[in-house]
């Protein structure tokens, strides 16, 4: 497994990016967590409005998940792995997050997208920490 991640923030590129049928054969979202919004776009939006509320511009941390070709995880490997990155970064224990699922050339893939802003504390959690695990 490969794992590469970064905080970013422009909503209509990552928006575009992660619902491409173009590159992708297919892109879907496979879990949502702590978000009210229906679709992509607006779940980001929706991250973008927390970060309002502090001087964070960098708002959401999306990473990609990329098994070896000879990986296919199953659904509780994937939450494995989303739980030990988040442990590893840092991230709060319940952060709101999005999981995007690609099929690609007859691989899958996966990327999540946290909202970086701890509601609790309404302070983004640190980036600075980008392990490729």
């Amino acid at each position: 497994m490969y794992i590469k991640g970064a905080s970013r923030r422009s909503v209509g590129f990552w928006a575009r990016h992660l619902q491409d049928i173009k590159e992708n054969l297919r892109a879907e979202i496979v879990e949502t967590r702590g978000l009210a919004a229906d679709n992509l776009r607006d779940m980001m939006l929706e991250m973008q409005q927390d970060a309002s509320l502090t001087r964070c511009k960098n708002f959401m941390y999306i990473a990609s998940f990329n098994p070896c070709p000879h990986e296919h995880p199953t659904e509780r490997q994937w939450e494995q792995m989303y739980e030990i990155f988040e442990k590893h970064r840092g991230i709060p224990a319940g952060q709101q997050r999005i999981v995007i699922e690609h099929e690609k050339e007859g691989r899958t893939h996966r990327h999540v997208v946290w909202n970086r802003i701890d509601l609790e504390n309404m302070r983004a959690f640190p980036d600075g920490k980008n392990p490729n695990v």
